[in-house]
C-alpha cells in the first residue's frame, strides 16, 4: 500500500513534499531504537526488533532490484510501529493495513506486530523500488505485482498469502465453493463407517461485499485516498494478485514490464484492460475470473482457507454427528474423517483426520439447535442468523 498519486511519480513526490512543509510538525514522532542498513535505518520500539529488520532490509533489498525489471532503490528509512501511521494528529488511514510506502518522505511504515512482517517489507520495498514507466499500471494492478515479488522473495509466506488473496476475492464475486465428504469411523471391530454425509458449502466474504471484478482495473484499492470500504479494497488486492500472476505465468514480469512500456509509446496513462486481461488470458466476465481463481489453488492454499475460515466445518460435522437432535453422539467426533476439495482446482484436496478442536464451536452450535428446536415446539419464532458453514 501506498500514499496518493497524481500524475505520476515525480508530481507526487512534488505534491507531498508541498504538503508535508505545512504538516510537519504533525509527523508522526519515530521510534526509539535504530539499526543501521545498507540503505537506509529502521527503527523500532527495540533495539533488537530495528536490528531484526534491518537484516531482513538487507536481504531483501537487493533481490527485489533483481527480481523486478528496471527496479532500483535509493536509501530511505523503515519504522515499525503499533500501527502504521504518518501524521499523530490525523486518524489512521492504514488502521486496517500491516505497512505502507510513503513516497514524499521516502519512508516504510510497518505494523510492528504483523504476522508475516518480512512479507510485508518485501511488498513495500517493491512500490519503493519501481520507476515512472510502472505508473502505467492501472487500478490496483500495482499492488498485485508487490504482492507478487513478495511471494517470491518470501517463500514461507507464499500458501498463506495466495489463500488469502484469492479466497476473499472469490468470496467478493460469488463465493468460494468447497465439496465436503464426511463420514464416521467406528474402529472397535476395525475400520467401518458408520454414516456419512456430503455437502457443498460456500464461503462468501465476513462483510457483505459484492465487487465488479473489472473495478480491479479502475479502483486504485492501495492508496490512501481509496474510498472503497475495506471489504472491496481487500477483494481488489485479490484480484490483482490474480491478474499479475497470470501474466507473469505466461510472459514473466518482463511481459507486464513490456505492456507498460507499450502504453507509453502510445502516449497512454495506463494500459488498457483489454491488453492485460488478454495477456492474463482472462475474459471480462465474473465466471471468468472465479474459474481463473479456482485453477489457482492448490492443497497448500486450501489447508490456509481451513484454517482462516474453522467454522465452514461445524454445520456439515453437526449434521453429521446429529447434534441438536435427540442424539448426542459427542463420542464419534473423535472418528469423523473426511475430505474437502475444491471444485475446478485439480489437486486441491485435504484429507480430514481429526476434527476435535471443533468441539467448544459444535457445542456452541448444538446449544443454539436445541433452542431452536424448543422454540418451534413451543410454537415461537425461531428465525436468526445462519452459520458461517451454511451461508
Amino acid at each position: 500500500m501506498h500514499c496518493p498519486a497524481s500524475a505520476g511519480r515525480a508530481a507526487r513526490v512534488l505534491a507531498l513534499a508541498a504538503a508535508l512543509l505545512g504538516l510537519s510538525a504533525c509527523l508522526a514522532q519515530p521510534p526509539a531504537e535504530s539499526a543501521s542498513a545498507r540503505l537506509g535505518t529502521v527503527r523500532a520500539a527495540t533495539r533488537a526488533r530495528a536490528e531484526d529488520i534491518a537484516r531482513a532490509f538487507d536481504e531483501l533489498a537487493p533481490r527485489v532490484v533483481k527480481t523486478v525489471p528496471g527496479a532500483h532503490l535509493e536509501p530511505l528509512e523503515v519504522w515499525l510501529q503499533q500501527t502504521p501511521t504518518l501524521y499523530s494528529l490525523r486518524a489512521s488511514t492504514y488502521s486496517d493495513t500491516d505497512g505502507f510506502w510513503a513516497e514524499g518522505v521516502r519512508r516504510i511504515h510497518l505494523r510492528d506486530s504483523a504476522e508475516q512482517v518480512h512479507r510485508t517489507l518485501a511488498h513495500e520495498l517493491v512500490h519503493a523500488s519501481l520507476d515512472a514507466v510502472w505508473d502505467r499500471l492501472p487500478g490496483t494492478l500495482e499492488e498485485g505485482l508487490c504482492d507478487l515479488v513478495a511471494a517470491r522473495l518470501v517463500p514461507g509466506a507464499a500458501a498463506r498469502l495466495r489463500a488469502g488473496r484469492l479466497a476473499t476475492a472469490a468470496a467478493a464475486i460469488g463465493g468460494l465453493p468447497l465439496d465436503v465428504e464426511l463420514w464416521i469411523e467406528d474402529a472397535s471391530d476395525g475400520p467401518l463407517t458408520a454414516r456419512g454425509l456430503e455437502a457443498r458449502l460456500r464461503i462468501v466474504a465476513e462483510e457483505p461485499e459484492t465487487v465488479d471484478p473489472g473495478d480491479v482495473f479502475v479502483v486504485r484499492a492501495g492508496l490512501s485516498t481509496s474510498r472503497a470500504t475495506a471489504g472491496a479494497r481487500r477483494a481488489f488486492y485479490g484480484l490483482g494478485f490474480l491478474v499479475a500472476e497470470r501474466i507473469a505465468a505466461r510472459g514473466g514480469l518482463e511481459g507486464l514490464l513490456g505492456l507498460c512500456q507499450a502504453a507509453e509509446r502510445d502516449g497512454l496513462e495506463s494500459i488498457p484492460a483489454g491488453s492485460l486481461l488478454a495477456a492474463a488470458d482472462l475474459e471480462p466476465a465474473r465466471e471468468s475470473y472465479l474459474a481463473a481463481i479456482l485453477e489457482g489453488l492448490g492443497p497448500a492454499e486450501l489447508r490456509e482457507i481451513l484454517r482462516l475460515h474453522p467454522g465452514a466445518l461445524v454445520e456439515p460435522v453437526a449434521n453429521l454427528l446429529g447434534l441438536g437432535s435427540d442424539l448426542e453422539a459427542w463420542d464419534d467426533l473423535a472418528g469423523v474423517r473426511g475430505r474437502i476439495s475444491i471444485p475446478g482446482s485439480r489437486d486441491a484436496v485435504v484429507q480430514i483426520l481429526d476434527l476435535t478442536a471443533l468441539r467448544p464451536r459444535l457445542e456452541a452450535e448444538s446449544a443454539e439447535r436445541w433452542n431452536l428446536r424448543n422454540r418451534a415446539l413451543a410454537g415461537k419464532p425461531t428465525g436468526g442468523p445462519a452459520s458461517e458453514g451454511a451461508r
